[in-house]
């Protein structure tokens, strides 16, 4: 997972607290889905650098993903 905002990026592993409702779904939907990968990578990338970064989070934010997967997860 590559990201450019360091606070959100912090929130992801732990190091911040997530106060906001919406982060916190966010951010437990993503620890759902990490723990069935065998391996798992957070990277900053500037912000200057994240023209591609901002591309593929906009993909992923709009992927709907399969009711099976989603079963496995909850």
């Amino acid at each position: 997972v590559f990201g450019d905002s360091t606070s959100v990026i912090h929130q992801f592993t732990s190091q911040c607290v997530s106060k906001n409702s919406l982060m916190k779904s966010y951010k437990h939907g993503v620890w759902d889905m990490i723990e069935v990968c065998d391996a798992f990578n957070i990277q900053v990338i500037p912000r200057v650098k994240n023209k591609d970064v901002d591309r593929l989070a906009t993909i992923g934010s709009q992927y709907d993903i399969p009711q099976d997967i989603k079963k496995g997860l909850d």
